[in-house]
């Protein structure tokens, strides 16, 4: 049996960061340079822009199960 790819497969980044950043956004409504500060201050490095291609990736309403059929 094949195997399904990952959500985060080809990311440079772990999926436990990309998760983190992508809920704090959704959740507490933080800035993207927010997001970025937070993740710098835990020892990554990441700039505002790919924390916003993850959150266009992993958004609420790209998923078909929270869209209205």
């Amino acid at each position: 049996m094949k195997r399904a790819k990952s959500l985060y497969h080809g990311h440079r980044f772990p999926a436990t960061v990309i998760i983190h950043a992508v809920r704090w956004y959704f959740r507490f409504q933080l800035s993207l340079r927010d997001i970025e500060e937070l993740l710098f201050e835990r020892g990554v490095t990441v700039m505002y822009e790919t924390v916003r291609c993850w959150c266009d990736l992993c958004s609420p309403g790209k998923s078909g199960a929270t869209q209205a059929g």
